[in-house]
């Protein structure tokens, strides 16, 4: 293997000044060379298969590929014929990272701040690049990451009809391997809006998709509703009902549409029975300014199994607040 520096605007095809070395030289050289011409943006460095030393001397010899993959050619040889073109030394670096910081781009070029920025702005008009957020895209990547979420996401909905959304942790797995930096999921997950994909807290979906129940559970579903609602205040718990796994992906879908709410991992309770319940000890607390849990127990006729994660819930929502043995209203207005 051989450093070799590439002059710009002198040499397009060729090689200048050849250096043979041991490979641990070589390697050191390699990077010492691609640092520097990095931080003065003057020239590029290549590394070339080994050459035999026999025949290059000082001077010039023709640009070896064989050894760089098709894009990598792709790359260097659009380098190469655009030196000096500040609009193309940005498209080559966006198409090359997929995706670019504005902030702090080509600092170290011989570009001032004002000229970039016209060039950026030009590009973008030109739809040449896609800006979203503190970052720039390559158009043709942004647009084949649109069409994959795009196409993710629409396969969940059709896979899991059932759920209101996908869950971004999936989502986000699912495109790991073509987005090139993690920090860029949430910008990518806002910027899908103008294609209909919708961001929702922790999951994900289409604007048209909503969920719907296969119909060979709704009878099920119905039942399981009838059992909440037969004593709205003191539901069963969910190990008495959830039968198997078609029963907790039922519930799942009732929790997901908002018809039961859970209080903890083994009691849930319809929600028209948990408003009903909350506006309860809303109103005694406005009137009484506090209650033990054996005064909220009376008013509403539960047992203390179904009380205590209600109270808990009722917590956690910013409703009532524990203070000794008493609870109140966290805000009194």
């Amino acid at each position: 293997m051989a450093a070799a520096i590439i002059m710009p605007g002198y040499f397009s095809s060729r090689i200048l000044c050849i250096v043979s070395m041991s490979h641990v030289w070589q390697s050191c050289a390699f990077e010492i060379l691609s640092l520097v011409g990095s931080k003065l943006g003057l020239f590029y460095v290549i590394c070339l298969a080994r050459i035999p030393w026999s025949g290059c001397g000082a001077g010039s010899a023709p640009l070896k590929n064989s050894f760089r993959k098709a894009h990598q050619i792709e790359y260097l040889q659009k380098r190469a014929e655009t030196i000096g073109q500040l609009d193309f030394l940005i498209l080559t670096l966006v198409k090359r990272d997929k995706a670019l910081k504005v902030e702090g781009l080509l600092t170290a070029s011989p570009y001032s701040e004002q000229k970039i920025m016209s060039v950026l702005e030009d590009l973008i008009y030109k739809q040449r690049i896609v800006e979203s957020g503190p970052w720039i895209f390559d158009a043709d990547w942004w647009e084949q990451i649109s069409e994959w979420a795009l196409e993710c996401v629409l396969t969940f909905h059709q896979k899991n009809p059932e759920k209101s959304g996908m869950p971004l942790t999936l989502f986000r797995k699912q495109l790991e391997n073509y987005v090139p930096h993690s920090a860029l999921f949430e910008c990518i997950e806002i910027s899908m809006e103008s294609i209909g994909i919708k961001r929702m807290d922790d999951s994900i979906r289409h604007e048209n998709h909503a969920a719907t129940l296969p119909e060979k559970y709704i009878e099920r579903a119905r039942f399981l509703l009838k059992q909440l609602r037969s004593d709205p205040r003191n539901p069963p718990s969910r190990h008495e009902f959830e039968k198997d796994s078609e029963d907790r992906m039922i519930l799942a879908f009732l929790l997901e549409t908002r018809e039961v709410v859970s209080l903890d991992t083994k009691t849930v309770m319809c929600r028209q029975a948990y408003e009903e319940s909350r506006e309860v000890v809303v109103a005694y607390l406005k009137q009484n300014e506090r209650a033990s849990v054996g005064q909220i127990r009376e008013i509403l006729g539960t047992s203390r199994r179904v009380l205590m994660p209600f109270l808990e819930h009722l917590d956690n929502d910013g409703v009532t607040v524990r203070n000794g043995d008493f609870r109140q209203l966290r805000f009194s207005g």
